[in-house]
């Protein structure tokens, strides 16, 4: 149903018919004289005349129609959704999302989030946690009434949701390129693609800075990586967003050759495969190994790695496809070619992308410090790594 458009003939005939009564009347209240009557009524009766021609003229004209846009999008699950853009009322079941959301200054829509959504700092004091994807509060999301709810591929979710009326986009990038295609789509969605636009350029630039020392290297000059996730022996294979970071920072991955999934090897593939690095992605607070852990695996002495002590953990968070991820590629080429990288700076390359992007204060960026990579900050986590099937890091 369309909305016709204000119109103004009503205050214009307001106006002429108080300016009319004034006329005939003295300032006792009494009235003028009949041959003064006269001519105001006249007078107003022209007024009158020409304002219902004007009148006539504009319920002529074809209504103005009020209606809210919509757009359809094909998701990382390859749906079709058709959503009102702007989305006013979102949650987000994904920590990557709800970071996004706060980069590009739109938490004011975010009406709840998932319990692993723990940055930018305090978070979870100024939102409602409703579970997570794979165990979400339904009752607390239908309460809420989310325009959309942002979710990682949980079938059995997607499902609840659609039979609730709730609206679903699936976020789940596997390379560099859908993680940006995914931060526009955000941006387009929430109504700040200018912004989201802001925020690739910004990935790209410190990305190239990087890449052009790396992009033409050999590959006898690369370093070989072994990159390990949450448990022993499973690491990922090309096809890979993880795949790409180890490129752009000048190494490369001795299980390239396997699925682009998460995927066990045994010990003999690495002790083989003799990487010179060894990365293992971790919950800083609960780690599942550590470096002397890593280093004193049966056969493993023999690795260069192990005999040169090459071998690191990173945060989960960083390994992660959100803005952070030019810290894990700048950590990475420092780790890979330290004497290539000596004068990056990650220090003040962090506390730039915490105020740039997020908007935090100098103090409350120099809180999330990243880690020496040695010890790790204390506050950098505040919840439990989630199993690998749940978030789904590649």
């Amino acid at each position: 149903m369309g909305l016709r458009g204000p119109c103004p003939v009503s205050n214009i005939l307001a106006e002429k018919l108080i300016t009319g009564i004034r006329a005939v009347c003295r300032e006792d209240g009494a009235l003028a004289r009949p041959s003064a009557q006269l001519v105001v009524i006249a007078v107003l009766c022209a007024a009158l005349a020409g304002s219902l021609a004007y009148v006539g003229y504009l319920l002529s004209q074809p209504p103005v129609v009020v209606e809210h846009k919509r757009l359809t999008i094909v998701d990382d699950a390859g749906r079709e959704v058709e959503l009102p853009v702007p989305v006013e009322r979102v949650i987000s079941l994904e920590s990557p999302v709800t970071e996004l959301i706060y980069a590009l200054g739109a938490q004011d829509k975010l009406v709840a989030v998932d319990k692993y959504s723990i940055f930018p700092p305090g978070v979870q004091e100024e939102k409602p946690v409703v579970g997570s994807a794979w165990s979400p509060d339904m009752e607390r999301i239908v309460e809420l009434a989310p325009d959309v709810v942002f979710t990682w591929p949980s079938e059995k979710t997607l499902a609840e949701l659609e039979e609730k009326g709730i609206p679903t986009v699936v976020f789940y990038p596997h390379t560099l390129g859908g993680i940006k295609e995914d931060i526009l789509l955000l941006g387009r969605l929430l109504g700040v693609p200018e912004r989201a636009r802001e925020i690739v350029a910004f990935m790209d630039e410190k990305l190239a800075a990087i890449t052009e020392r790396t992009a033409d290297m050999a590959l006898e000059n690369r370093t070989r990586v072994y990159i390990e996730f949450y448990k022993p022996g499973q690491t990922i294979g090309a096809g890979t967003f993880t795949n790409e970071f180890i490129l752009m920072a000048g190494g490369v991955n001795i299980a390239a050759a396997l699925p682009p999934k998460f995927t066990m090897v045994s010990d003999e593939f690495v002790v083989e495969a003799d990487p010179e690095v060894i990365v293992c992605v971790v919950n800083p607070k609960k780690p599942y190994t550590t470096p002397e852990e890593v280093a004193a695996r049966p056969g493993w002495e023999t690795i260069t790695a192990v005999r040169e002590s090459r071998i690191y953990t990173i945060s989960y968070e960083l390994v992660n496809w959100n803005p952070r991820l030019v810290l894990c590629v700048m950590q990475l080429a420092k780790w890979f070619h330290p004497e290539l990288f000596a004068d990056l700076d990650l220090e003040a390359e962090q506390e730039e992308l915490y105020q740039s992007i997020y908007g935090l204060s100098a103090g409350t960026a120099a809180s999330c410090q990243l880690p020496s990579w040695a010890s790790w900050a204390p506050g950098l986590m505040a919840m439990p790594a989630p199993l690998a099937e749940e978030e789904g890091f590649i």
